[in-house]
């Protein structure tokens, strides 16, 4: 059974200006889902009470967790928006749910190693670890992923997730009927602008160079909405925030010099992805944005080295896309070895 984590401020039965929306939500999610309702205790009783009669009711669990003031902010005030996962708790049971299917195969788990040289000997991949560990296989599925390439400019780090964000469709309906800017004018900044104009009161695109890099399409689209604004030749300069969380954007114009600050709510970096695949680009072929090269299977040029999700350039970077691809490499890997490829 999926285990959900669910904020209690977003499923009282009386939420907001619309009773009973929220509710229903966990009403439909408590019949398939074990639920863990996070809160501080207002709401339980009447939850709990609430909640008491149905079948599924033992699988329904509550626990204290102190919420984020702006995490309540957020759910009081974004409409819609009656959910808000806590990330970080629910990756630490994601990974253990991974952690007990692989204990029942085979499988060595080795964590907290960095691999910091990969080389080839014959048939054999060798890798070699920063704490001086050495590891050979014939085959090597390199699933590493990818980074958001940031601003690097101060104030980024210190707000990230309390209102600079990098991906439009996890964290935009945060942000309904708030004042955002998206950062690159490429086409995954106008196709995030067009994305977040349908949900936010205003979007500023702010682009580095002298126009827009986006396919034409793209551009014409962003342009015909009314509530988005776009600035070429800008560049940012700093974050600007009240200690809690984000309240505008310094940026400077490339061709006058002039320097302004936006207040706005919001800020999405979309600048591109980094793959993370720097210590495999001596050995396998790499694009200019360094994804690794593979083939319809996950193949790279290198025989047994193989390449899955956000790494590669499978097109798309999405989680599902990614779980099919390691699934894709791991059947290729097999799939060599019985045909002796791997030696």
């Amino acid at each position: 059974m999926i285990s959900v984590l669910v904020n209690a401020y977003a499923c009282s039965p009386h939420w907001g200006s619309e009773p009973g929306m929220g509710w229903n939500w966990i009403l439909a999610l408590s019949k398939y889902c074990e639920l863990y309702i996070i809160t501080e205790g207002e709401w339980r009783d009447k939850i709990e009470e609430a909640l008491s009669s149905l079948p599924q009711k033992d699988t329904i669990h509550f626990f204290y967790l102190p919420v984020e003031p702006w995490v309540r902010e957020i759910c009081w005030n974004q409409g819609d928006w009656r959910f808000y996962y806590y990330y970080r708790k629910w990756q630490e049971r994601a990974l253990e749910q991974a952690h007990q299917i692989m204990r029942q195969y085979p499988i060595d788990l080795l964590e907290h190693r960095r691999i910091e040289k990969v080389t080839i000997e014959g048939n054999e991949k060798v890798l070699s670890t920063a704490g001086g560990e050495i590891f050979k296989a014939p085959a090597v599925i390199v699933a590493t992923g990818a980074s958001w390439r940031k601003l690097n400019v101060p104030g980024e780090a210190e707000y990230i997730g309390r209102g600079v964000a990098f991906c439009p469709h996890c964290d935009g309906p945060f942000y309904k009927g708030k004042h955002v800017a998206v950062v690159g004018g490429g086409n995954s900044g106008i196709e995030a602008a067009i994305d977040l104009a349908g949900i936010c009161s205003k979007v500023t695109v702010l682009e580095f160079m002298d126009e827009l890099k986006a396919d034409q399409v793209l551009q014409e689209k962003a342009k015909s909405l009314p509530n988005v604004e776009i600035f070429v030749s800008s560049q940012t300069t700093e974050v600007v925030g009240n200690g809690d969380k984000v309240t505008g954007i310094r940026t400077k114009d490339r061709k006058t010099g002039e320097e302004r600050v936006i207040h706005l709510d919001g800020i999405f970096v979309q600048i591109g992805l980094a793959a993370n695949s720097g210590v495999f680009k001596e050995i396998v072929e790499t694009n200019r944005p360094g994804e690794i090269v593979i083939d319809a299977h996950c193949r790279t040029n290198v025989p047994g080295i193989y390449a899955a999700g956000d790494v590669s350039t499978v097109p798309f970077k999405q989680i599902i896309i990614s779980m099919g691809e390691g699934a894709k490499a791991a059947l290729s890997a097999f799939e060599d070895r019985v045909r002796g490829v791997l030696g």
